[in-house]
């Protein structure tokens, strides 16, 4: 994973309000340690200012790669999920923009074919709150077929210098 592709899953976990400046620095710091030739973008990231969100969001924006595999987008919000940030009705919206609403014309395999079938039964229901048990527990049990091969975009998410490669 390279280290534009990790700031793209930072930023993303920013927009999503699943991360915030303390945890960018964090991971600013990480990329530097792991870095042989660190970007200078990196070293003014990691000594910003914790108040300046924007600043350091735009820093992200510049220097994040492209779009993001629809993959590392749903896993990024399941681990918000497993490390308890989100709940399973207030996952679903951000699952439903990602998957949905912005796909960005990234390849889906079967599993992301069932996520789309069950966000799409979610937002057929009257009552978007009331999460059937049924559709909860299917729900539950993608997010921990997700959360599978998530390690390298745990890593990010958490600072630490083993998504570096």
């Amino acid at each position: 994973m390279t280290i534009t592709q990790q700031a793209a899953i930072v930023l993303d976990a920013v927009e999503h309000k699943l991360l915030r400046v303390e945890g960018i620095i964090r991971w600013a710091d990480s990329a530097l340690i792991a870095e042989d030739k660190p970007e200078s973008w990196l070293i003014e990231l990691s000594t910003f200012n914790p108040n300046d969100l924007t600043g350091v969001v735009n820093i992200l924006r510049r220097h994040a790669s492209g779009v993001l595999p629809l993959r590392w987008r749903v896993q990024v919000i399941v681990l918000a999920y497993a490390a308890g940030l989100l709940n399973v009705a207030s996952s679903l919206p951000l699952l439903f923009r990602v998957v949905i609403l912005e796909p960005n014309g990234g390849r889906k395999d079967a599993l992301d074919e069932r996520l789309h079938t069950a966000l799409v039964e979610w937002d057929c229901q009257e009552n978007l709150e009331a999460i059937p048990t049924e559709l909860q527990a299917r729900l539950e049990t993608q997010f921990r077929e997700y959360l599978i091969g998530a390690q390298k975009i745990a890593a990010v998410l958490h600072g630490t210098n083993k998504a570096v490669a």
